[in-house]
């Protein structure tokens, strides 16, 4: 299984199709209090655009016994965010004996619980639409955080009136499974990239500049985590951002991980502005006893707590070597889960810790190789907001066309100015 892969620049080329049992946990802070954060709205809206999100998902199970299946549905929502806004159209099931529960985490993820039996021909159907808005916005620091004399950010969120002692402040500076900021090495590490940096948003670029430099893209098929993404200098996406989110916890500055999908035009997977009516279908499917199948892409980014512009997104995947990607998102980014561990404080709880990208449900069936199962997502454009569509083989041409008479009007100088050396050197040579 192979993700499709941006012409931009790697985010990541395998794709894992549920989750990994992890290491126990170093941090896990379990509550039914739903982590909540001050808000503040201070950003430049370039741009958005409206979409409908289609979810289709059917499980079935091979064979005439019993197979009982408990399902976990992360539901696309606001998350605390002001990248992303999101109405539910509509949400449906088909088997009416199913337990069926919703539920909030601690990191505002809305779940959607079920518990159903299985066999022979029967099929569990779930869909679910939903309407978009979806920004593209960009943040002007002009009024950074500088560090204290130990070099971290605490006492700098206390002058700005946030209170460290909240527990939103708290779970988002502290370790946690995968997110190691109490590690010696990247405590270390972390303060080495960032001497002589005194601002967070010069620590910022220091920290992308050294992953850019340090740790090389490639593929994992599980979240291995920051520690593990240091020591083999090697990661996908997901690596990236928990790397990048664990630097900025040891430096006291609240982060997360963000999970989801990017919007790439196919075959080319670029960027370019949507046309209203524009689709997009991808799919993740279990055929077989270890067979599986995905065109999804599922990618992660950050999102950082600033006490004078609230959440403020980073892309780690891109930023490494594009500035752009700094205090960034597009339009091409829809949000599916926050964090780096999932359901934490949900009833009923899962039965293990996990983490990765919540994009897929996450299923507990007792028997796993029975299971068969197909989730498909189809997104429609709506509106795009004023922004001016321009066809894929005017954005392809574009250097050409801008390339040209640049090129032209540099070829034409050159030439000038070589016939002007010749003619110099030919009148010199005459009168002598």
């Amino acid at each position: 299984m192979k993700w499709r892969i941006s012409d931009e620049t790697f985010i990541f080329s395998e794709f894992f199709f549920l989750v990994v049992i992890l290491l126990p946990v170093t941090y896990f802070y379990s509550s039914s209090e739903v982590l909540s954060s001050p808000t503040q709205l201070n950003y430049q809206e370039e741009g958005s655009v409206v979409i409908q999100a289609n979810i289709s998902y059917q499980i079935t199970s091979v064979g005439s016994f019993k197979n009982t299946v408990e399902i976990w549905l992360q539901k696309l929502e606001n998350h605390n965010s002001t990248a992303q806004t999101c109405e539910l159209l509509h949400s449906d099931y088909n088997i009416e004996t199913a337990t069926h529960q919703i539920d909030q985490d601690f990191k505002n993820n809305t779940i959607e619980y079920f518990k159903v039996d299985l066999r022979d021909t029967l099929v569990f159907n779930y869909t679910a639409s939903y309407r978009l808005h979806l920004k593209h916005l960009e943040w002007d620091i002009d009024e950074d955080i500088a560090e204290n004399s130990e070099g971290h950010f605490r006492d700098s969120y206390e002058q700005c009136g946030i209170n460290t002692s909240d527990s939103w402040y708290q779970h988002l500076t502290h370790s946690e499974n995968n997110l190691e900021a109490d590690n010696a090495e990247l405590i270390s590490l972390t303060y080495e990239i960032c001497e002589g940096k005194m601002t967070l948003q010069e620590k910022i670029k220091a920290i992308l500049s050294w992953i850019n430099t340090n740790i090389r893209g490639e593929p994992t098929r599980e979240s291995q985590g920051a520690y593990r993404t240091y020591i083999r200098k090697a990661g996908d996406c997901s690596d990236f951002s928990t790397l990048f989110v664990t630097m900025l916890l040891i430096l006291q500055v609240p982060a997360r991980k963000v999970s989801g999908v990017q919007l790439f035009h196919p075959p080319s997977f670029s960027f370019y502005p949507f046309h209203v009516g524009e689709t997009f279908e991808y799919f993740a499917k279990k055929y077989g006893d270890f067979q599986f199948e995905a065109e999804l892409p599922g990618h992660a980014w950050v999102e950082y707590y600033h006490p004078n512009y609230g959440y403020i997104c980073l892309d780690p995947t891109f930023a490494r070597s594009n500035s752009k990607y700094i205090n960034y998102i597009g339009y091409h980014y829809l949000t599916s889960s926050i964090g780096e561990n999932y359901f934490e404080g949900i009833d009923p709880p899962f039965p293990r810790p996990i983490a990765g990208l919540g994009v897929l449900p996450y299923l507990n069936p007792t028997s796993p190789l029975a299971l068969r199962w197909n989730y498909t997502l189809n997104i429609e454009v709506e509106d795009t907001n004023g922004y001016v569509y321009t066809p894929k083989i005017i954005n392809d041409l574009l250097p050409v066309i801008i390339g040209f008479p640049i090129s032209l009007s540099v070829v034409i100088i050159l030439s000038y100015w070589d016939r002007k050396k010749k003619r110099r050197k030919l009148n010199n040579s005459t009168k002598v």
